[in-house]
């Protein structure tokens, strides 16, 4: 059995908490949120949630540290875990790191994963192949996509165009016309277990952000050669960058060969598809990880399930009394002002096969809009 230290005030950290608050409760530890949200049900597994208001950067760090501050002044043994809208930012996490335990990857590891002109080099000396890569504008333009230097979610992931407003940092890539895969998987310094294989899907409601993460389903449609390969990558990443707990990673396949896009150093939101497979829930395996504490438990075969995040397709405010259908999640406040394009919840479905999954999980969304929109 798994035995994460839970003497420790946990104080969750991300965009959006609420899966790791849910997986706490299933491993019996209080725990307490800072997030951009306080969604309604983040609210029912947390102790305490905290709402800080996000910049252009995404938290905005003076209040962010400061709610942290309060935190550990507050709670004697205070342990951090982060999420996303947290590992883009490694000066951040180093500030985190000085307020209390942080159990997950720390910033020196974060400037090797999540910086391109550390991580393509690292790729090329572990022998890792990735899609033909560019920090200078190649002469020959055709098929590239340029990425942010800090993006996350797929967020400002354009398609080459001459005219294009160029951030101040960016990368060109080639792109590969297949669907985008990733690994969930478990580390400790030196080994890892494979969590599961995933594949991703991007929203389609604004074409100027074309691979806007939408959500993913799991049991991936791979074979047990790229999946060894990708097991391969992870584990070659792990030692040489020394990645600890849960962190996924993202790839494409192009001629039955796995190239590598990126690596989320931290649980990402497809822990949601597996952490009910576990007993003491995913975020008991990440402290235990973290702590020194690794255990390889069996591989899992539970159900395939899917998660999609609903957009909205125009201005909302969320009407008072709304019933919530079974398998939403991130649910805001009755009167909530959704923007056009805003996440509006994350609707979650499982059954016995991908096919019937998928039709499942996109009819939970559009009968969810329906429903909200005839209100």
């Amino acid at each position: 059995m798994v035995r994460p230290n839970i003497g420790m005030e946990l104080l969750l950290i991300a965009q959006s908490a609420r899966i790791l608050a849910q997986s706490a409760i299933r491993a019996g530890i209080r725990a307490y949120t800072i997030d951009l949200f306080s969604d309604s049900d983040t609210r029912q597994y947390a102790e305490q949630c905290v709402t800080v208001l996000p910049t252009a950067e995404g938290f905005d760090e003076a209040s962010l540290l400061s709610w942290a501050n309060d935190f550990a002044q507050s709670h004697r043994r205070c342990a951090i875990v982060y999420g996303s809208g947290i590992d883009a930012r490694p000066l951040l996490v180093e500030k985190l790191a000085q307020i209390g335990t942080l159990l997950g990857n720390h910033s020196e590891t974060l400037d090797l994963i999540n910086n391109p002109r550390n991580f393509f080099p690292l790729l090329n000396r572990l022998g890792i192949p990735y899609p033909e890569t560019h920090f200078v504008q190649p002469l020959q333009t055709e098929g590239l996509i340029v990425k942010p230097i800090c993006g996350q979610g797929g967020k400002g992931v354009v398609f080459f165009a001459n005219n294009l407003i160029m951030e101040r940092d960016a990368y060109f890539q080639r792109f590969v016309g297949s669907d985008v895969f990733s690994l969930l998987f478990l580390a400790h310094g030196r080994e890892i277990q494979a969590i599961g294989f995933n594949t991703q899907w991007c929203a389609k409601h604004d074409t100027a952000q074309p691979f806007l993460f939408a959500g993913a389903i799991n049991r991936a449609d791979l074979i047990e050669t790229q999946r060894l390969a990708v097991e391969h990558y992870a584990r070659a990443l792990t030692i040489e960058c020394g990645l600890v707990g849960l962190n996924s990673l993202d790839f494409v396949v192009e001629n039955g060969e796995c190239l590598a896009l990126e690596v989320n150093p931290r649980p990402s939101a497809t822990m949601a598809l597996y952490d009910e497979d576990f007993h003491q829930g995913l975020l008991a395996l990440h402290l235990a990880a973290c702590q020194g504490n690794y255990i390889e438990t069996p591989r899992q075969t539970g159900p395939v399930r899917a998660m999609r995040i609903v957009y909205s397709p125009s201005k909302l405010t969320i009407p008072a009394g709304f019933s919530w259908p079974a398998g939403c999640a991130d649910i805001p406040d009755a009167n909530t002002l959704i923007e056009a394009g805003q996440p509006l919840c994350t609707v979650h479905v499982q059954c016995e096969n991908r096919q019937d999954a998928e039709i499942l999980v996109k009819l939970a969304e559009n009968e969810l809009i329906l429903t909200l929109y005839e209100n």
